[in-house]
C-alpha cells in the first residue's frame, strides 16, 4: 500500500514539484521514497512506500521493467500472482518476490489491457511505455484504490490523493460548486467529480491511455474494462439451491481470504461483531498459520457499541484480540479534527469511528482485513426492504394523495408519535443509528418523489435542504432489472459503495499507514452474488442470508442475533450540545460568505429546524459545518 504522484511536464522545477507532492502523501508511505524522471519526455513518477510485500530494495518504486521499456508506480495489492505468472510463461530471473514485479512484467508481455482483466487485486497504478511514449493510468474494478487526475488541452497530472494537487502549479485552489452541491446531498463528493475544479477522479473500473508528444500529453482512450452492471443484468441462476449457494460463497470467501492474508509483515482483522467482519475473521482463524489478531474500539454511548459482542466472537475464534474503549470527550476532539485532515471533505460519522480503530490496529499490524461490502452484494440494508414497499404504494395511490401523506408524515404530530414509539420500543429491530422521526422523513421523501431514481435518492437522504435534488454523478438507474432491490444494490455498488464507504476505508486507514484489505470485494465474489436470486439475498426476511449462513459455520447462532449497529456516532445529540458552539462558529455569516458555496439562510433554517426538535437536520448541519471546515483548512473558494 503506497502513494504516488505524477505529471508531464518540461518545466526545469518538475523534480522539485514532483518531490512537494509525493511530500503530502508520507501517511500513506513511511517506510520509503523515490522519483523517477524522463528529461526526454517530460514524464514525472513519485512514490511513498509503505512496505508490505518484499521488504527489501527490490521491491522499490518507480520500478522498470526487465527490458527498461516499462516504468511503473503501483498503489495496491495483486492476489493472484501466479496466475500473471502462468499467463507470461515465468520470467528467467526475478530481483524479488513482489507483485510489483510480476504486474509490470505482465504488462509488458501480455498487454495492459489483458492484465488487468486477469489481475485480481485492489490497485492504481501508473504506467510509462518509453517505447511508444504511452502513459496507463488504471483503478481497479471496485474503486477500492483512489486515483486523481488533472488535465489541460496538452498535459497531464495524477495522484493517489487530493491534497498532492495542492502542490502542483498549474491546478488551482479553486473549488467545485456543483460537487460541493453533491457533497450536501449525500456527504461525500461522487466520482467522477473532486471538490476542486480542475481535478476528476478516475471512476472504478476504468484504465486510460495518454499519448505523450513533445512534453505535452493526449488523452487517447478511456475504456471502463469492468462493471458489476454487467452481470447484474444477466440475471440470477434459477439452478442453484440455497445449499449450493452457501457452499459456492463459502468457498469463495475461503480463497478470497487466504489469498489477503500474504505479506511479509504482521496480519490483522478489524471486528465490529456486525455478520461481515465475523465472517471474514472466522474464516481467517480456519486458514491462518498462527494466532488472529482482532481489533475493535468501544464507546460509552451504547446505542452505538459493538464492543460486547466482538469480544465474545473474538474469545469464541480463539483470537489475540484489542479492544480500545473511547469516551465522548476523546471521540469529540477526533472529529474536529477530521476536516483538516481529510483528503477531500467527507461527512459520513463513520469515518471517526473507521480512523480510530485504523490507528489501534496500526498499533500492532500493517495489513487488516475488514468485512466491507455484505451489504451491498447481499443486500443488508434497511431500505432495500423499505424500498420495494414504498415503491408499490408510491405506485397504487395517485400523486395527490402521496402528496397529501407525505405532508401529514412531516407534521409535528407524526413526529410526536414517532417519539413515543421510539420510547416504548428502544430495542427495535431496525436498528438505533437513525431515530424513528428520521425513518420516516424518509418515507415521506418517497411517496414525494417523481421517480424511481429520486425515491432511492429520497432513501439516501439524510435530511438536508434538497433531499432528492438530482445531483451530479447520480448513477444510472435505468438497467433492465427485474425488481427495484437489485436496482438500487446496483446503484449502490456503482456509486456509494466506491465513493462513499471504499473511500472512507481507505483515508482512514492509509492516515494511520494501516493498508484495509476488502475480503468480500473480490470481483468474484461480486460476480457471483449476482447469480443469487433476490428470495436468497433476503430468504424469509433475512437479510444477507447466504453470507450469514457461511457465518454459522463457524459461529453459534446467538453470537450473531441482535438489532443491526452500524458504526457510526451520534451526530444529533452532539450537534444539539457539545458540536453546537463549533458548529456555530464555523458557519458563521461571515466563514460561509467568504467561501461561496453554502447559502447562510438556509444554514439559518437548518439550526431552526433542529432547535424545533428535528433530528434529521443535525446531519445537514454536520454536512456543512464539514465542508466549511474544510475549505477554511484548505483555503479553498468556491467564489
Amino acid at each position: 500500500m503506497c502513494g504516488f504522484a505524477g505529471f508531464v511536464s518540461a518545466s526545469p522545477e518538475g523534480p522539485r514539484v514532483l518531490q512537494a507532492m509525493t511530500q503530502t502523501m508520507v501517511h500513506r508511505g513511511p517506510d520509503d521514497s523515490a522519483n523517477w524522471v524522463d528529461e526526454r519526455s517530460g514524464v514525472h513518477l513519485g512514490f511513498r512506500r509503505l512496505s508490505i510485500r518484499d521488504l527489501s530494495v527490490a521491491g522499490r518504486q518507480p520500478m522498470a521493467s526487465a527490458s527498461g521499456r516499462f516504468i511503473i508506480v503501483f498503489n495496491g495489492e495483486i492476489y493472484n500472482p501466479e496466475d500473471l505468472m502462468a499467463r507470461i510463461g515465468g520470467l528467467e530471473t526475478r530481483r524479488g518476490h513482489s507483485d510489483t514485479e510480476i504486474l509490470l512484467e505482465s504488462c509488458e508481455r501480455l498487454g495492459v489491457r489483458d492484465t488487468v482483466d486477469v489481475a485480481n487485486g485492489m490497485f492504481a497504478f501508473a504506467l510509462w511505455d518509453r517505447e511508444r511514449r504511452e502513459l496507463w493510468l488504471a483503478r481497479d474494478r471496485l474503486g477500492i484504490k483512489p486515483l486523481y487526475l488533472h488535465e489541460t488541452a496538452t498535459s497531464v497530472a495524477f495522484a493517489s490523493e487530493l491534497r498532492a494537487f495542492h502542490a502542483y502549479p498549474s491546478c488551482s485552489a479553486k473549488g467545485n460548486a456543483e460537487a460541493a452541491m453533491a457533497f450536501m446531498a449525500r456527504l461525500y463528493v461522487p466520482s467522477p467529480l473532486s471538490i476542486l475544479e480542475d481535478v476528476r477522479k478516475v471512476s472504478a473500473g476504468h484504465l486510460l491511455r495518454f499519448k505523450v508528444h513533445g512534453f505535452g500529453a493526449t488523452l487517447m482512450s478511456d475504456e471502463h474494462f469492468w462493471t458489476p452492471a454487467t452481470f447484474a443484468v444477466q440475471g440470477p441462476s434459477d439452478s442453484m439451491t440455497p445449499d449450493q449457494a452457501v457452499e459456492r460463497l463459502d468457498a469463495l470467501l475461503r480463497d478470497s481470504v487466504s489469498r489477503r492474508m500474504v505479506a511479509d509483515v504482521p496480519v490483522g482483522a478489524l471486528l465490529s461483531g456486525g455478520i461481515d467482519s465475523t465472517a471474514v475473521t472466522s474464516i481467517m482463524t480456519q486458514v491462518a498459520q498462527s494466532e488472529v489478531r482482532t481489533y475493535t474500539i468501544s464507546f460509552e454511548d451504547k446505542r452505538f457499541d459493538e464492543g460486547d459482542r466482538a469480544l465474545k466472537l473474538a474469545t469464541h475464534l480463539g483470537c489475540n484480540h484489542t479492544q480500545v474503549s473511547f469516551g465522548t470527550t476523546d471521540l469529540l476532539s477526533g472529529l474536529l479534527s477530521l476536516p483538516a485532515q481529510s483528503d477531500e471533505p467527507m461527512a459520513n460519522p463513520s469515518l471517526l469511528p473507521t480512523t480510530l480503530i485504523s490507528q489501534v490496529a496500526s498499533d500492532g499490524v500493517v495489513v487488516a482485513l475488514t468485512g466491507d461490502g455484505g451489504d451491498e452484494l447481499f443486500g443488508g440494508y434497511n431500505r432495500y426492504v423499505l424500498g420495494q414497499t414504498l415503491l408499490r404504494w408510491r405506485r397504487r395511490l395517485p400523486a395527490q394523495a402521496r402528496s397529501s401523506l407525505a405532508r401529514l408524515i412531516r407534521s409535528s404530530s407524526a413526529k410526536m408519535f414517532a417519539d413515543q414509539v421510539q420510547a416504548a420500543w428502544p430495542t427495535r429491530p431496525w436498528g438505533r443509528q437513525q431515530s424513528t422521526a428520521e425513518r420516516l422523513q424518509k418515507v415521506a421523501g418517497v411517496l414525494e418523489a417523481g421517480s424511481d431514481a429520486l425515491a432511492y435518492d429520497a432513501l439516501l437522504s439524510v435530511g438536508l435542504m434538497a433531499p432528492t435534488l438530482d445531483v451530479a454523478g447520480a448513477p444510472r438507474f435505468d438497467y433492465a432489472l427485474d425488481d427495484y432491490m437489485s436496482k438500487m444494490m446496483l446503484a449502490d455498488q456503482l456509486q456509494y459503495l466506491p465513493d462513499d464507504l471504499l473511500t472512507k476505508v481507505d483515508r482512514a486507514s492509509m492516515w494511520a499507514s494501516l493498508e484495509a484489505r476488502v475480503p468480500l470485494l473480490d470481483h468474484r465474489v461480486v460476480e457471483f452474488s449476482w447469480q443469487l436470486p433476490r428470495s436468497l439475498k433476503l430468504n424469509h426476511g433475512v437479510p444477507k442470508w447466504p453470507l450469514r449462513e457461511v457465518a454459522l459455520r463457524y459461529v453459534p447462532r446467538e453470537l450473531l442475533d441482535g438489532p443491526k449497529m452500524g458504526f457510526t456516532v451520534p451526530i444529533a445529540d452532539w450537534m444539539k450540545c457539545d458540536l453546537r458552539e463549533w458548529a456555530r462558529d464555523t458557519l458563521s455569516t461571515e466563514s460561509v460568505k467568504r467561501t461561496g458555496v453554502l447559502c447562510p439562510q438556509e444554514v439559518n433554517e437548518l439550526w431552526a429546524r433542529l432547535d424545533a426538535g428535528d433530528d434529521a437536520s443535525a446531519i445537514g448541519l454536520w454536512a456543512a459545518a464539514t465542508l466549511q471546515a474544510w475549505s477554511d483548512s484548505w483555503k479553498v473558494t468556491f467564489g
